[in-house]
């Protein structure tokens, strides 16, 4: 909940690992995924 409310904007290497096998994705596309939002000023 941290992660997704804004609390903690700078999640560890290891909530990034269970956030990408909770979705089913490798790491390194969750974090081009964020970068492209983050990018493109949706957050």
């Amino acid at each position: 909940m941290k992660v997704e409310s804004g609390i903690v904007n700078r999640p560890s290497v290891q909530t990034m690992a269970k956030i990408a096998k909770a979705l089913d994705v490798s790491i390194e596309y969750l974090i081009k995924m964020i970068a492209k939002v983050v990018g493109e000023g949706k957050i």
